[in-house]
């Protein structure tokens, strides 16, 4: 008889333990990370260590540093001037004395740098083989010039070229040239130290003038102006 006393107790203590399970298994647990979460990286640091930026160097003549890269500059030596010079400022000698005459427009030929010059030939000046030790670009401003390759002169195999045209004269390669018809006008650039040597065994009576008069007049522009 006790225990039907008792049953009703029972039940309640079933009923409340029921409820309370209940209740805990519908809530959300919350759900933790594997690994702690990372500090967050300031701008300049890396993993904690400070990553120096780079900054632009100043010029040094040589190199400019940057983020991309070491960049090439050019060498204030290997500049070159602004100049502008009109026919009237760049006068030639004449060539009433038989002789071809050479002035320099810009740069010094005998430097180890840039240089322009302009050079006439009167008629008839033939020119013996003869090589350079600087690589040129020659234009031929007026007359008609002609050229030939080779240590031996020979007029069947010179080519004429007209005033406007354009060609090069390789450092060591021999050449000649004549000015056959009027006098001509070339302006040569190049970088120095220039330097001509004459062929002896190609000089022949062709072009034995050229032999004895050798020496040309080469004047800078600046002295033409002061006369």
């Amino acid at each position: 008889m006790k225990i039907f006393h008792c049953l009703p107790l029972l039940l309640f203590v079933c009923v409340c333990v029921v409820l309370f399970d209940g209740q805990n298994s519908g809530r959300l647990q919350p759900v933790t990370s594997a690994e702690p979460p990372r500090p967050a990286v300031k701008r300049g640091t890396a993993a904690n260590k400070t990553v120096p930026s780079k900054e632009p160097e100043a010029a040094s003549g040589n190199t400019v540093s940057n983020d991309t890269g070491s960049l090439p500059t050019v060498s204030p030596a290997k500049t070159i001037p602004q100049l502008f010079l009109t026919p009237e400022f760049i006068r030639l000698p004449s060539t009433e004395d038989g002789r071809n005459h050479t002035i320099t427009l810009m740069g010094d030929p005998h430097k180890d740098a840039l240089y322009v010059t302009r050079t006439v030939f009167p008629r008839g000046r033939k020119t013996p083989p003869h090589t350079h030790t600087d690589s040129r670009t020659v234009v031929v401003l007026q007359g008609t010039y002609y050229y030939g390759a080779g240590s031996e002169f020979n007029e069947e195999k010179m080519i004429a070229l007209p005033p406007g045209s354009f060609f090069t004269e390789p450092a060591g390669e021999p050449h000649y040239t004549w000015a056959k018809d009027s006098e001509v006008m070339v302006q040569t650039t190049a970088v120095g130290p220039s330097g001509t040597q004459i062929i002896p065994e190609a000089v022949n009576d062709n072009s034995a003038q050229d032999k004895s008069a050798q020496g040309t007049s080469a004047k800078d522009v600046n002295s033409l102006q002061e006369k």
